[in-house]
């Protein structure tokens, strides 16, 4: 009888992020790829596995990527499944020794000493400090290259630097003042934020008929008391009342169908959970700090009322009704401003998804952001008046298509349709026109619209913020800087 065995190991872990490397290098584009395997490799570190292969291939894929803002999101989160991970390598010599110190976290490390005719020695799986020590055959250079997580370090072993020698006055005075000229000169080059409060030449403040005017009652925290309220209207989903008060002029939103808050002092009883919603939303926007967002000054916790700053030159949609016909130049910087504003939500993880001439406010001029939808479709759902969903012929392929709008979401590129929204509110001031995200798949009907805008560059800006795929197109802060240089070359 033989006295024989086997032994067999079971990972599932290993077999399920091999399954993972291979359906993620399936996915085509190098953005989403490289997006894929950072979490393959997030996952790995967690495990107690090497995920030096995965984040190497993660980061020459990120290389391949064209957009540089894609490119550093990619790295960020490459960089943020390494935290935990790197120290410290030392190496020197020592009488006929070089001795060689790592002390920290690396799957794998590997460190040449060739120049002193040893070969390249590795450690894997290192937690903490390990010391080795080695005769030296020869000393032919003082170059230590170490490879980990697929990059190189190369220092070099030298000697104590000697005492710096400290120029002539005169001499480090001439070398500032250059200095300072170039960095000044560079700050000129990409500083824009004059522009954002440059105004426009519109063609006229908003016009109030102050002859119906009548008396509301708030409890609102820092807006209680007596208002003198006058009605400017109601849109899809809700009325406006321009309100003044000792010298203080601000405006109420409620939604359509609860025109009693305002005008009756009647307020009704709502569901509690979605009141906690709509005041969250709200909160959001209210902290919101940018020259080019309408500023959401209060809200009620208990029934849905907004207060907002006043808009003097009323909306986009306004002024174009007065005869507002504005130049290129005004085109741009209403561009440049707008574009600034959805950088600026973008970087906080908010997006708009309703970008239109209704929702482009005036203030003295200066072109604001307002209606954020996340709060707008809250406050529909406290009214059978309206549902809202997009804006027919500003709409985004991604709202027109389910399919899309999933894959937008999956991909971290949701904030694409205000792009797209963007590009669509440009093209409308040129040309008259739009592109549904429905139609967007005709090219020919594509390149025929925005075919018609003069401005070479503008058009091609445009064409790129209409892609059919969000993927293509860039993001706001790339937008707007593309505006910058098109308004600054006029």
């Amino acid at each position: 009888v033989l006295n024989v065995k086997t032994t067999i190991t079971i990972n599932p872990t290993q077999q399920l992020i091999n399954q993972a490397i291979r359906v993620a290098n399936q996915i085509q584009n190098p953005f989403p790829r490289a997006l894929a395997l950072r979490e393959i490799a997030s996952t790995m570190a967690k495990a107690g596995l090497n995920p030096t292969p995965v984040l190497n291939q993660a980061l020459r894929l990120a290389n391949q990527i064209q957009y540089p803002y894609d490119r550093a999101l990619v790295l960020a989160g490459i960089a943020f499944a390494m935290v935990g991970f790197g120290g410290v390598v030392v190496v020197g010599l020592e009488g006929g020794f070089v001795y060689v110190s790592v002390d920290g976290v690396f799957p794998e490390i590997t460190i040449d000493l060739s120049c002193f005719g040893l070969n390249k020695i590795s450690f894997k799986n290192i937690k903490g400090k390990i010391e080795k020590k080695f005769k030296v055959e020869e000393v032919a250079c003082n170059i230590v290259r170490v490879e980990a997580f697929g990059l190189e370090y190369t220092s070099e072993i030298l000697p104590p630097p000697p005492p710096p020698v400290v120029p002539p006055p005169v001499a480090v005075a001439a070398e500032k003042t250059i200095l300072e000229t170039s960095v000044t000169h560079k700050t000129i080059l990409v500083d824009y934020s004059s522009l954002l409060s440059n105004q426009l030449n519109l063609a006229k403040r908003l016009s109030v008929n102050w002859s119906k005017s009548f008396s509301f009652k708030s409890s609102l925290s820092g807006f209680g008391g007596e208002w003198c309220c006058v009605k400017l209207g109601c849109g899809g989903w809700g009325c406006v009342y321009l309100a003044k008060q000792n010298g203080r002029w601000v405006v109420f939103k409620i939604p359509r169908g609860y025109e009693s808050i305002i005008e009756g002092e009647m307020y009704p009883t709502l569901d509690s959970r979605l009141m906690e919603r709509i005041a969250r939303e709200a909160e959001v926007i209210r902290k919101l700090d940018h020259p080019n967002i309408l500023r959401l000054l209060a809200y009620s916790n208990k029934y849905p009322l907004l207060v907002y700053e006043y808009a003097n030159y009323g909306s986009l949609e306004y002024q174009l009704s007065q005869g507002w016909k504005p130049s290129l130049k005004e085109i741009l910087l209403l561009g440049i401003q707008i574009s600034d504003a959805l950088r600026y939500i973008h970087s906080r993880g908010l997006i708009h998804c309703d970008i239109k001439p209704s929702n482009v406010f005036f203030v003295d001029r200066v072109a604001k952001l307002g209606d954020f939808s996340a709060l707008v479709k809250l406050l529909a759902m406290t009214s059978s008046h309206s549902r809202f969903a997009y804006t027919p012929g500003f709409a985004a392929p991604e709202q027109r298509y389910i399919d899309l709008r999933k894959k937008v979401i999956e991909l971290g590129y949701e904030n694409r349709i205000d792009i797209y929204q963007l590009g669509n509110l440009l093209l409308y001031l040129l040309t008259g026109e739009t592109v549904d995200g429905e139609y967007v798949y005709d090219q020919r009907l594509v390149e025929g619209v925005v075919g018609r805008v003069e401005c070479g560059e503008l058009r091609e800006l445009i064409k790129l913020m209409l892609s059919e795929n969000a993927l293509d197109r860039p993001s706001a802060d790339e937008v707007v800087k593309y505006l910058v240089k098109i308004y600054r070359s006029l």
